[in-house]
């Protein structure tokens, strides 16, 4: 599952999340506990965002006592989440109650456990992918670069201040891309046949890299072509906000649930 990271270290005299601190953490949607000083926030049903509440954790870590003496890490991160406890809502609702976790090995985490970055205390810093989530709404400076004991090289940010503009994308070659629809044989035929043999309608959620023809693809299936088959069914799409909006997971559920009439809450975040 993805979830952001929130890794905290401190000087070896001071307490890296204070007990008082990790009960507030954990009282954020979405968090999980790795580790004396690390969480992971998970998506949950309706939530501000995992970036957003991550950056609150980092935030509530240098409030706390010592906090000048403490520094916060966000990456981005896969984990895998294990039986849930008496109660649990799982990936879909209060994920603070859940069954052990853990995190899905890589490089950059293997070195954060033998060297912590050496960068001056009392800051959130954020991975090249955290920034590149986080920097429609915050201004964003390079602050140093973490060499790992494995070779890993990662740059390091930390956010300024909340943006005064908005920045929805940065690919703007697809502002002048060509416009005839590439035809998916294979992928529409499925569409089409999930389509008429379901009731209520099935959610399907489509991925793939921006501009890539995803709402195109939809619409040429079931909505420009609705009137030639048995399979029309309604389609919606959206787009995430850089204004701290509600998070597209979320808003997919809702829209999901809304042209399926199956509750929200019902469909995983997944």
């Amino acid at each position: 599952m993805p979830a952001v990271l929130v890794h905290a270290w401190s000087d070896p005299a001071v307490e890296v999340c204070p007990a008082e601190t990790a009960a507030a953490l954990l009282a954020l949607p979405g968090v999980v506990r790795l580790g004396p000083g690390r969480f992971a926030i998970v998506p949950v049903a309706d939530d501000p965002g995992e970036m957003e509440t991550a950056l609150r954790c980092g935030e509530k870590l240098l409030a706390a006592r010592d906090g000048d003496r403490r520094a916060v890490l966000l990456l981005p991160v896969q984990v895998r989440l294990g039986p849930l406890g008496p109660g649990s809502m799982g990936a879909m609702g209060a994920m603070g109650a859940t069954g052990p976790a853990e995190l899905v090995s890589e490089p950059l985490l293997d070195d954060l456990e033998q060297q912590v970055p050496d960068l001056p205390w009392g800051a959130v810093y954020l991975s090249g992918y955290a920034m590149a989530r986080a920097e429609a709404r915050l201004e964003m400076e390079m602050c140093g670069l973490y060499e790992g004991p494995s070779g890993t090289r990662s740059p390091l940010f930390r956010s300024l201040r909340p943006r005064d503009d908005v920045r929805p994308w940065h690919n703007t070659r697809l502002v002048g891309r060509p416009l005839e629809y590439v035809a998916r044989p294979d992928v529409e035929s499925e569409l089409i046949a999930l389509a008429a043999s379901m009731t209520p309608a099935p959610v399907v959620r489509i991925t793939g890299a921006l501009g890539c023809g995803k709402t195109r693809l939809v619409w040429e299936t079931l909505g420009r072509s609705a009137g030639k088959s048995t399979a029309a069914a309604p389609s919606a799409s959206g787009r995430a906000c850089a204004d701290g909006g509600t998070s597209p997971p979320a808003r997919s559920r809702r829209c999901g649930g809304s042209l399926s009439g199956w509750p929200a809450k019902m469909l995983s975040p997944d």
